[in-house]
């Protein structure tokens, strides 16, 4: 049970930071070269790519990149793709509260104009 609970802090404190959360999307789709990911994910620092793909690469208890010692390339773990699908998951279910709340404020709004127009269908009848 401890290794599971290590590993999930782990996840966290990976996922935490947007720039780690883009290196991991950018490697779901194929393995990128360092050249390859600071133009992808965006980011002119190279020192500031370089520090959070050794984040990613350095858990002890959840390594999500590794690096091909022939090709040079950056690749996801398997606990990397599971990271993957966290972020996907995560912002499905982001989206659908969203998309649940606007459907429920809708709902809310159809509800406030009944009982305006019933409250002042009961005014005019007094």
């Amino acid at each position: 049970m401890k290794g599971l609970k290590e590993w999930d802090d782990e996840i966290h404190r990976a996922l935490a930071h947007p720039i780690r959360r883009r290196i991991i999307e950018c490697l779901q789709k194929n393995d990128l070269s360092f050249p390859e990911l600071l133009k992808r994910v965006g980011v002119a620092n190279h020192g500031k790519l370089g520090f959070h793909i050794r984040a990613l690469m350095m858990r002890p208890h959840a390594c999500i990149v590794e690096q091909d010692a022939s090709t040079k390339k950056y690749h996801l773990t398997d606990r990397g793709q599971l990271a993957g699908e966290l972020i996907w998951d995560i912002r499905y279910a982001i989206e659908r509260g969203r998309r649940d709340l606007y459907m429920n404020q809708q709902d809310m709004s159809d509800v406030s104009e009944l009982e305006t127009t019933q409250f002042s269908t009961t005014i005019r009848k007094r």
